[in-house]
Parts: structure tokens; sequence; C-alpha cells
């Protein structure tokens, strides 16, 4: 759950997509956000729910940070910032 300032402001076609697909379902699927898909516009706060996925309606009880597959979790965005660079040098 997110609350505070993000663009966009509704959900994306790619949220739509994702948000709308097991294990999340309505209504406890309305409140998240996929951090991929939204630029923080200032102050933000940001709730975890229960579940790997945080597909449950109460709060989650753990919130420290875990990274089950490592380094690999970062991957593809690593991917994406280099790609992102080498197509900005090219212009």
């Amino acid at each position: 759950k997110v609350e505070g300032k993000v663009e966009p402001a509704e959900w994306n076609a790619m949220e739509r997509a994702r948000l709308n697909f097991p294990p999340h379902s309505s209504p406890n699927n309305k409140q998240l956000r996929l951090a991929c898909q939204v630029r923080v516009m200032g102050g933000l706060s940001v709730y975890k729910f229960g579940g790997f996925w945080g597909q449950l309606s109460s709060p989650a009880t753990d919130v420290s940070f875990s990274a089950p597959l490592g380094s690999a979790e970062f991957a593809v965005d690593g991917l994406k910032t280099m790609y992102r660079s080498v197509t900005t040098e090219k212009g």
C-alpha cells in the first residue's frame, strides 16, 4: 500500500494486468501499486501486507528486507539501467 504522491496517480495497463491476477484479488488489490511502474513525487509511506506477495489483507508482521535470490533479485533492474544508458548515449 502506498500513501503519498506518485505518478501515474492511477493504475497503468501493467498494473491492471498484474494486480487483477492471482494471488491478488479485489477489493484488497485496489490499495496496491507496482513499485516498478510508479515514480515518487513527494513524501511517501509504503506498507507491506502479509503473504509472500503481500496479497493478504493484514499488515505484515516481519517487515525486514530479504532477497531470497540474492543479487539475482536485481539482475533485471541492472539490465534495464544498462540498456537505458546505452540508448541514451546513442541519442
